[in-house]
């Protein structure tokens, strides 16, 4: 436990949905610092914490969002702010895998849908 470098929230809440110290070490899960996360994004998130869930030999991540009380709900909008965000050019959530093999000329399609940390 103590390689786990993650804000005691995000270490609850990764804990809460039951997922292992060993699996949140394995899968790189990290906190990301308050002054990063709108740099991240590109706009005001209006979060104040948020760890990172990458995902293995992608340029894809998905964002764990906290915030204050205060700015849980959209004042524009008055719906809840997002629990997960992506970057906005990376908002697939899917992994496109081409199979192939020596002996086939079709090559089969595998779509994997990507669902944050339930599927680390």
């Amino acid at each position: 436990m103590s390689n786990l470098s993650l804000h005691p929230d995000h270490l609850a809440d990764l804990r809460k949905s039951g997922l292992s110290d060993d699996t949140i070490l394995d899968a790189a899960i990290k906190s990301v610092r308050p002054a990063e996360i709108n740099k991240i994004f590109g706009y005001e998130t209006c979060a104040k914490s948020a760890y990172e869930i990458p995902y293995p030999g992608t340029n894809y991540s998905r964002y764990r969002m906290f915030y204050d009380d205060a700015n849980k709900i959209n004042q524009k909008t008055g719906k809840p702010r997002p629990k997960y965000l992506q970057k906005k050019e990376l908002a697939i959530g899917f992994i496109f895998l081409i199979l192939s093999d020596q002996y086939s000329t079709t090559p089969l399609y595998l779509y994997i849908l990507q669902r944050a940390k339930k599927n680390v």
